[in-house]
């Protein structure tokens, strides 16, 4: 039913997004703008959790495993959107954290494909 592959492929991009987003995160805060930055910092901690909540949910294979992986797609594409918004003030790491997120809801994205055609 579960390609077990597939989910620790997912898992591995879900945590290394979490951990992308931990570190831009940290970035913000340090720079003299962070004040201006809450908005971003919160959407950043929300795609971490929820990344993080992803690999739980999908290493169980229960019945809320595709919802939450489809949830883990969309927060991850808005977020790539939010850091690629405030690269000016943490390049380096939110450019990073933007592309580590869009590869996790790519690799998410095709394991609900095979979740979907194998079921």
């Amino acid at each position: 039913m579960y390609d077990k592959r597939g989910i620790q492929k997912c898992a591995e991009a879900c945590l290394a997004s979490s951990l992308e987003c931990d570190y831009a995160i940290a970035a913000f805060l340090k720079s003299e703008n962070a004040d201006k930055l809450k908005d971003c910092i919160i959407h950043l901690l929300e795609c971490a959790a929820i990344a993080r909540a992803t690999v739980a949910v999908m290493s169980i294979g229960g019945q809320f495993s595709e919802k939450q992986c489809r949830l883990c797609i969309d927060v991850c594409y808005s977020c790539a959107q939010v850091c690629e918004a405030h690269m000016q003030w943490a390049q380096a790491n939110a450019g990073a954290c933007a592309d580590s997120c869009r590869r996790c809801a790519q690799i998410c994205e095709d394991v609900i494909s095979h979740m979907v055609t194998d079921n």
